[in-house]
């Protein structure tokens, strides 16, 4: 086994690296440890990981509908902690805050979150906001009575 960093750039090691990496499921490299390779890996990403990928693909898709009607999204924090994952700005003034939870239990949390937002919003400076959206893993599309909408993340797609 090569004890210094120059041995590794040894054309022999080099090739058996290189070889080892080809593999289809699992790779074994010359000191004899197993390395998973990408597809082995695949679907064994973490459920936070998989969640950052939806979040980030819902925001994609709503800067996509904010351009078209010559918007933008952008993210909301302010001095409190309270945040929104996406604010709808069209150039007309309006706009609207956005959660995603993939979770129907989050929905109450993202909700009571959007009206502490929305009772945060200074008048003078701004328009009270067009609509509060959570953005579910669910089914069902519905406006809540204190005015959030619940809209399923498939709903985005027309």
């Amino acid at each position: 086994m090569p004890t210094d960093a120059t041995s590794l750039h040894d054309s022999a090691a080099s090739e058996s690296i290189k070889e080892a990496t080809y593999s289809n499921e699992t790779c074994t490299a010359r000191d004899g440890v197993r390395i998973p390779s990408k597809s082995a890996t695949k679907d064994r990403q973490s459920p936070q990981r998989k969640t950052v990928k939806v979040y980030s693909l819902c925001v994609r898709d709503l800067r996509i509908y904010a351009q078209a009607n010559d918007g933008e999204v952008f993210h909301y924090r302010d001095r409190y902690e309270l945040e929104a994952d996406a604010i709808v700005h069209l150039k007309d003034g309006r706009w609207g805050a956005v959660e995603v939870k993939l979770g129907s239990r989050e929905i109450e949390e993202a909700a009571w979150n959007l009206l502490i937002l929305k009772e945060r919003v200074d008048l003078e400076r701004m328009k009270e906001p067009s609509f509060l959206m959570v953005l579910t893993g669910g089914e069902i599309a519905y406006r809540r009575r204190d005015g959030v909408l619940i809209v399923p993340i498939g709903c985005l797609k027309d």
